[in-house]
């Protein structure tokens, strides 16, 4: 399903989750018993004393020791752990069911763990298709269904076949839809017991119908889990009598208030906001601080964290554009400035902090440039005035500051001109130097500038052209 349902529906429901674990390799002992049936290994290991009880029940033992050949998928007892006793006691008072749940693990053919192939289909004895995929862990299963199982032994050769062991019971869609009335776990998608009012409807960030959620719940057996499951899909699937509080206290806005837009659907939540209010509702202390921490800003809470660690605007002001969309993050600006601390907000990767924010600071509307010290600097406002009206954005320069007393020497008419026409912005780049330049690192000569070249010279005190240098080391964040 989508990843709300896969959030949900795969940690809780034991009979259609594939468990992961290692790769066995094949039997090196396959030879040695290679005279034995497949039934006659099964009955051998007690790996698979449940499997040959409901074999021998279903009066199959005497097919898998035919001549065959055949495939074996078979579940191990730890597979039939998993399952709800009253689960086992149903397939065993219905023989048809159980009949067809056996067999659709069997294939009719001696299929070798070297010859399945990743996306193929292989056809069972009871009439529906398996799929064998690889994602570095080989499993068989259900596609439509989901429902796989790891094949935790492969290769155990017999007379009549090869058996390939595996974690989980498969079943079909036909099987599946028998308990919507046996209903094993008790659990309904609805809190209050009635059906869903549309089972044919499909909930937003859903693959699955509501009434093949429900086939689905009939899995659910612990109370806690059925509780959270259905807080949200009872609500996704319109029960009337869906909680509309969440189950538990954990509130997607840490202060507790109710969500601004709660059809608002942030990229990355993958689900509505109000949707998720319902799921994060019965989450411990920890894992909601985290959700809190995540999702409350992109949700628009009021009382939502302020961003950690590496803010879009380097000086951490404010950014103009909170909806902008930035094409390198494919993602709004909001959005970008609560994930930007888990991207890149350790204290080890500042430079690609320093990148990012070189990247998106102009998309964004940040404030063109902010050094921190000459914003304090009342004798330098009027420099720090300009810089931010002139769109300049640079990282790891030298500033040459023209202190206020100089911007007074200059006719008044003179700058009016400069700053409406702009002019003023190449006036800006000849007291800008690309890196930083401590009063030890002047050397006299001529010195770059980011438009045009200047003169240094150090005694009888130091200059540049014919400014003096009246203070000098006042370092920021992003230079000097």
């Amino acid at each position: 399903g989508t990843s709300s349902q896969v959030m949900l529906i795969s940690p809780i429901i034991a009979a259609t989750c594939a468990l992961l674990s290692k790769h066995v390799a094949a039997d090196e002992s396959a030879d040695e018993t290679s005279d034995q049936t497949i039934i006659e290994l099964g009955q051998a290991d007690p790996n698979f004393s449940t499997l040959v009880s409901l074999v021998d029940l279903a009066g199959l033992a005497e097919t898998l020791g035919d001549e065959g050949p055949f495939t074996l998928f078979a579940p191990t007892n730890d597979a039939f752990d998993e399952i709800p006793d009253n689960v086992i006691n149903f397939l065993m008072e219905d023989m048809d069911v159980l009949k067809d749940v056996l067999m659709y693990h069997v294939v009719g053919d001696a299929i070798l763990s070297e010859d399945l192939v990743d996306g193929n289909s292989y056809t069972t004895l009871e009439g529906s298709d398996l799929t064998f995929n690889d994602f570095g862990f080989p499993e068989i299963g259900n596609n439509e269904l989901e429902i796989f199982g790891e094949i935790t032994d492969v290769d155990i050769i017999a007379s009549n076949g090869v058996i390939h062991a595996i974690n989980e019971l498969l079943i079909t869609e036909d099987v599946l839809e028998k308990f919507v009335t046996f209903n094993p776990g008790n659990c309904t998608v609805c809190p209050g017991g009635e059906r869903v009012p549309d089972p044919d409807f499909t909930p937003a960030n859903f693959e699955d119908t509501c009434g093949d959620l429900e086939l689905q719940f009939n899995f659910i057996s612990n109370e806690d889990e059925c509780a959270q499951a259905q807080s949200l899909v009872g609500a996704a699937c319109k029960c009337l009598s869906s909680p509309s509080a969440p189950v538990g206290n954990c509130t997607l806005c840490p202060g507790g208030e109710d969500i601004p837009n709660p059809d608002l659907e942030p990229l990355f939540l993958e689900m509505t906001c109000g949707t998720y209010q319902q799921f994060i509702g019965g989450l411990g202390e920890m894992e909601c601080a985290i959700n809190q921490e995540f999702f409350s800003g992109m949700c628009e809470c009021p009382s939502a964290p302020a961003p950690l660690g590496c803010a879009i605007c380097a000086g951490g002001e404010d950014f103009t554009k909170p909806t902008a969309i930035i094409p390198e993050f494919n993602m709004t600006c909001t959005e970008l400035e609560m994930l930007s601390s888990l991207f890149f907000g350790n204290s080890t990767d500042i430079e690609g902090c320093n990148v990012m924010q070189d990247s998106v600071s102009e998309a964004c509307g940040c404030p063109a440039m902010k050094i921190s010290l000459l914003e304090l600097n009342p004798n330098l406002s009027i420099s720090f005035d300009l810089i931010l009206l002139s769109g300049l954005y640079y990282d790891h320069f030298t500033v040459f500051a023209p202190t206020n007393d100089a911007f007074d020497k200059l006719d008044p008419d003179l700058l009016s001109y400069l700053t409406e026409t702009d002019q003023f912005v190449e006036v800006l780049k000849y007291h800008l130097v690309d890196g930083i330049l401590l009063s030890t690192d002047l050397i006299p000569g001529p010195l770059e500038m980011f438009n045009g070249s200047a003169t240094i010279t150090l005694d009888p005190s130091p200059m540049i052209n014919n400014a003096n240098i009246v203070a000098a080391d006042f370092e920021a964040e992003n230079g000097v």
